[in-house]
C-alpha cells in the first residue's frame, strides 16, 4: 500500500495476482476439507445404516 501511495502511477496488477492467487488457495483448502468431512460422515452413516 506504501509503494502505490509513493507511486500513485505505477500498476498493482501483480499485488491483486497474488491476493487472488490465495484466496484461491484458501478456498481450494476449505472446500478440500468440507468434501472431505461429508465423505467421511456418508461412510459413517453407511455402515451405520
Amino acid at each position: 500500500m506504501r509503494r502505490h501511495l509513493e507511486r500513485p502511477e505505477t500498476s498493482t496488477r501483480n499485488e491483486w495476482l497474488v491476493v487472488g492467487a490465495l484466496i484461491g488457495i484458501v478456498l481450494a483448502i476449505v472446500l478440500s476439507i468440507g468434501w472431505l468431512l461429508a465423505s467421511v460422515v456418508n461412510a459413517l452413516v453407511s455402515a451405520i445404516g
